[in-house]
């Protein structure tokens, strides 16, 4: 069988697909495992057209789409989407698809993009007839081309009419000709219009009244441009005014704004540079979570924002009831005589500050879990760390007795999201954005050297304490005795000035964290001797990732399996009532809320293993990646106390 050389990437694609539906049809795979980090052997028997076009290749071996994405800088997810053609290589990225599967790309620069996107449709026809179906036909043309593609693969010699919608970011009159930058937020590109007056109407472009700001939608041809910033540009045929903007009213006129005045518009911070900047890298990493996790075996799962319990035992929840007595005393008639408000669940309900509980559970019969999603703390400060709702990455591992484990994952997990954004084109164009309109900013995928195989600093709490009360640098820090919690300059001084790199202080005072947390191992074997004397300091096995310029980014522990030891905890921390004794019994423990927490004790009763798990802050991951010094610059709508707007 001949085979094109020159459409051989859409070949690629389309092969792969008929691999997946017949090994499908035939009960050799399952869809769901298409997608994910499962190896995918290139070299199938049974499919014909594939075998021709591996046959010379040296890939027959195992190859899975993290391999692949890797060495073309795509996320996984994007690489499993072009192999079942959903996606159109760049031509660079042709070439490493090409080398990487040792095939030829003979004349591929000389065949046209309308042809090579013809073949495409064609080869889903076909396979559309081994089970894919109709919905095979529209995979390509359900959504009109962004901006970012029409910039970066569109050809200057194509033919077709090009449509571009989006808002306008500038524009500039001359005496015949206007130039308008146009932006949709599909990229860091944006698409320059030429609209001429010689094909477009004075008239008709003044009774649109072309502010910046506008949303439009044009028609035309992408020709070469003579512009230093761009090589292609639209020159338009008809315009569209999708919606008005008057220059007035509208507070983004400048081009640039200070953070302090964009805070005060959180609805239209994304038209902003910055803002776009923050949304699209946000996408980025947050993309990058599943890959990672798969790749480990994990699974992901949904835990409740509604819950009776507080993790933490801080008291920093948020109650959730009914706005009305009549809904949650489920009555049709208004309650009399009532000051408080019964509970709609039947016991006092909050918003989550943490999954682990639940993680824990799930863990007891899935091993390993991983959940993303929003924590709700009743912060009162306002300090550039702290905000009332943010998101939280939280995972837990069954079978876990060492700190160490842990400790690796964190950060290998963080070194790979840094990794990925080093190897995106598209990203470094969005770190130029953030980095120029914040000169303070260092960047950590270039100062960390992620790609050492060396590993960040493990010192315990009491170490970390010895070091800042000794230490020799000038620095105005706050002093520390032993007990204390780390502050904020204590933390910045240890990783930005002594460490000069993350680092994981392990071992933290027992009455400084949660009721769950295991003793540590280095109860029997910590020195004693510094500070006050005081030898009775039991410690629990777990860790704070600190970062440089960020503080605490990640926390950690080994929970406590024993059930009495556990309870005895929860009683110290006045998480249950001591009056029913530390014994295991059958009667509900009832927390000073009115909470039962027998369901977690269970967890202890029946097959309990010891578990591990840890909690990374996304908005500080956020800020320490980007370099932002605010954790409100790092969300689109930041909540805070005595911030009601939007």
């Amino acid at each position: 069988m001949l085979i094109n050389r020159a459409n051989t990437p859409c070949l690629i694609i389309s092969s792969l697909r008929r691999v997946y539906n017949r090994c499908n049809t035939a009960g050799l795979t399952k869809a769901s495992n298409f997608y994910t980090s499962t190896t995918l052997r290139l070299s199938i028997p049974s499919v014909s057209l594939c075998e021709e076009i591996l046959s010379d290749s040296k890939l027959r071996k195992k190859l899975s789409y993290l391999d692949i994405s890797r060495h073309i800088n795509r996320s996984e997810d994007w690489t499993a989407g072009l192999f079942h053609g959903k996606h159109l290589p760049t031509e660079l990225e042709v070439e490493k698809l090409c080398n990487l599967l040792e095939i030829s790309k003979q004349d591929y620069h000389n065949s046209k993009d309308d042809s090579v996107r013809d073949t495409v449709t064609d080869q889903k026809g076909k396979a559309g007839s081994d089970g894919l179906g109709e919905e095979g036909l529209k995979d390509e043309r359900i959504l009109p081309d962004v901006i970012s593609t029409i910039v970066k693969e569109i050809p200057t010699s194509s033919q077709r009419t090009i449509m571009a919608q989006g808002w306008i970011k500038s524009i500039r009159k001359q005496k015949s000709v206007w130039f308008v930058e146009l932006v949709d937020g599909s990229g860091s590109e944006h698409l320059q219009l030429v609209i001429r007056s010689d094909q477009l109407a004075q008239e008709h472009l003044t009774n649109y009244r072309l502010q910046v700001g506008c949303s439009i939608r044009a028609l035309g041809h992408l020709v070469s441009s003579k512009g230093q910033s761009q090589s292609k540009e639209l020159s338009v045929m008809s315009i569209e005014l999708v919606g008005n903007c008057p220059a007035d009213h509208y507070p983004l006129q400048r081009k640039e704004h200070s953070l302090s005045y964009l805070r005060k518009f959180p609805h239209l911070r994304v038209r902003t540079p910055e803002g776009l900047t923050l949304m699209r890298l946000r996408s980025m990493i947050n993309s990058s979570i599943g890959s990672f996790f798969e790749a480990h075996h994990f699974v992901r799962v949904e835990t409740p924002i509604i819950t009776f319990n507080d993790c933490e035992g801080a008291g920093e929840v948020f109650g959730v009831e009914p706005d009305s007595e009549d809904v949650a005393n489920n009555s049709t008639t208004p309650a009399e005589n009532s000051t408080t408000s019964p509970s709609f669940f039947g016991s006092q309900a909050y918003l989550t500050v943490s999954a682990q509980l639940h993680l824990e559970a799930l863990s007891a019969g899935l091993g390993r879990v991983y959940t993303f999603g929003p924590a709700f703390r009743a912060e009162r400060s306002r300090t550039n760390r702290h905000l009332a709702e943010f998101w939280m990455l939280e995972a837990e591992v069954s079978f876990c007795d060492e700190l160490e484990p842990l400790m690796r994952l964190v950060e290998s997990f963080i070194k790979s999201i840094l990794r990925s954004i080093c190897s995106s084109k598209d990203s470094h164009k969005d770190f130029d954005v953030s980095i120029s309109n914040n000169p303070k900013t260092v960047n950590p995928t270039h100062q960390l050297g992620i790609h050492s195989e060396e590993r960040w600093p493990r010192v315990s709490y009491t170490e970390a304490v010895r070091i800042i009360q000794t230490r020799s640098s000038p620095e105005n820090i706050s002093s520390i005795t032993w007990g204390d919690g780390l502050s904020s300059d204590q933390e910045k001084w240890l990783t930005g000035c002594h460490f000069e790199s993350p680092v994981f202080v392990t071992d933290y005072p027992q009455a400084l964290k949660p009721f769950y947390m295991r003793r540590s191992a280095l109860d029997e074997r910590e020195d004693k001797t510094i500070n006050d004397g005081n030898r009775n300091r039991p410690t629990v096995a777990s860790f704070d990732l600190l970062v440089p310029g960020i503080g605490e980014l990640a926390g950690g522990s080994l929970r406590e399996p024993d059930l009495k030891t556990l309870r005895r905890n929860m009683t110290t921390k006045g998480m249950i009532r001591s009056e029913l004794g530390l014994e295991p019994t059958v009667e509900p423990q009832v927390s000073h809320h009115g909470n039962s927490y027998e369901w977690y004790l269970d967890l202890r009763r029946y097959g309990s293993v010891p578990t591990g798990g840890f909690g990374i802050g996304w908005e500080r991951l956020v800020c320490w990646v980007l370099g932002i010094d605010n954790v409100r610059e790092s969300i689109a709508f930041p909540r805070v106390i005595k911030s009601d707007n939007c």
